[in-house]
């Protein structure tokens, strides 16, 4: 069996010229073994600063072995995709935030590309001061419905505001998205039949079955994203007017919604009567029980609940000691599958000191290890859904879905140090 530092040095060495990876990608697009119609982008969750995040990390990790000039590389081009198409969006998986949050971990914390860094953030501060707090005062209208880009992880000033965090000099700004996000999810909507939570969601052809609407929990779209990303912020100090009585008021709701021992729905119908049966979610990071419940798990930090902390704890290694009993997870990937249940069942571990989760941690990350074939081209493959088939393993290098999010994973467990993507990714 492969150990984690062979898999990461031979990941690296695979993927060390930018211009022969992305003539590998579009020749998977060519011949159909890809799910996306193009190739390379410069988003952090799918596309080349995610990449260049990397060998910044890897440099950490092995100075002296020239990763950055690898990241440099990946830079320099998506510098120049976002000169040929400027990103209209703020979007921490896709636009400004993670491309911004990419460049700043190369920097070594500015000590090079301050110019770089420096024009990115005139326009991430530009798109979210006009898109964001301008128009404040319609996203606090009532009548008017608010759609989850503006608040979600993903795409939203939640994904912005956990960027900021990390930047000192930001921290007014970050203060301000804080306050206005907060304003805006304690407001609530006026529908048709009556009032619901900000965070609603109308009838669509997603989940037909649901005449009144719904909630979406998952954590990149949905509630318990924004719940982990504003409770991050008030553990840092960051306590405008009303967001610790929403935390408190929201994780209860998450709570008197949402919790099971056994489940988790991807959405609450607004009719609590209305069948979800089939929006259960997978057991994964990106959208199942264990991340939603980390994220509640946050906010009993935040807030100081040690009931809370206690059973989020034991809800937890619940969840995971049933994934791994009935090896119920297929996918390999950080968002998806074995690679984020490993984060999770690791920091658990060092949060709680409790040795049920090392031992949990010691179990998939054996059965990840399992999963790398030098044969494939980025050692590992991660499931996918192509066209309308169902889903298959396919080879994709990137960070939410694919080797890199892998391998920073087994890197991460391996050397037991903190990493700087797990705050961006609610796993702090």
């Amino acid at each position: 069996m492969y150990n984690c530092l062979d898999i990461s040095c031979e990941l690296a060495e695979r993927m060390r010229e930018p211009e022969h990876l992305i003539e590998t990608m579009r020749s998977k697009i060519g011949s159909g073994n890809y799910y996306a119609v193009t190739w390379p982008d410069f988003s952090f969750a799918w596309g080349l600063s995610g990449i260049a995040s990397y060998y910044a990390i890897l440099h950490r990790h092995f100075d002296g072995e020239g990763w950055d000039r690898v990241a440099h590389n990946y830079l320099i081009i998506c510098k120049q995709m976002l000169e040929k198409t400027p990103s209209s969006n703020i979007s921490l998986f896709f636009g400004l935030a993670g491309l911004s949050l990419s460049v700043y971990w190369c920097s070594e914390e500015k000590k090079r590309y301050r110019q770089y860094l420096h024009n990115l953030d005139i326009l991430l501060i530009e798109k979210i001061q006009k898109s964001y707090l301008d128009p404040i005062k319609q996203f606090l209208d009532p009548s008017k419905r608010v759609t989850s880009s503006y608040y979600d992880l993903a795409h939203g000033l939640s994904g912005a505001i956990l960027y900021l965090l990390k930047r000192k000099e930001m921290q007014q700004l970050c203060y301000v998205c804080v306050e206005a996000l907060t304003k805006v999810l304690f407001t609530p909507r006026k529908i048709q039949s009556g009032q619901v939570y900000p965070w609603y969601h109308p009838p669509d052809g997603l989940y037909p079955e649901l005449q009144q609407g719904y909630y979406r929990l998952d954590v990149p779209y949905g509630l318990p994203g924004v719940l982990g990303t504003l409770s991050q912020a008030l553990k840092k100090g960051i306590c405008p007017p009303n967001l610790l009585e929403w935390i408190t008021q929201t994780t209860q709701w998450l709570l008197d919604r949402s919790i099971d021992t056994s489940s988790w729905d991807a959405i609450a119908p607004v009719k609590k009567t209305e069948n979800t049966h089939t929006a259960s979610l997978q057991r994964n990071w990106f959208s199942g029980a264990p991340a939603s419940l980390f994220c509640l798990y946050l906010s009993a930090e935040a807030t100081e609940n040690l009931s809370l902390k206690k059973f989020c704890e034991h809800a937890l290694y619940s969840h995971l000691r049933e994934i791994v009993d009935q090896n119920c997870c297929e996918d390999t990937s950080f968002a998806c599958g074995k690679a984020g249940l490993l984060f999770l069942a690791y920091q658990m571990g060092c949060k709680s000191e409790n040795p049920s989760f090392f031992s949990l941690a010691k179990e998939l990350e054996s059965a990840l290890l399992m999963c790398f074939k030098p044969e494939h081209t980025f050692g590992f493959q991660s499931l996918a859904k192509l066209d309308s088939n169902a889903p298959v393993f396919i080879d994709n290098p990137c960070f939410l879905n694919g080797a890199i999010g892998i391998s920073l994973t087994l890197l991460h467990v391996q050397r037991r140090e903190s990493t700087p993507w797990e705050e961006v990714m609610l796993l702090v």
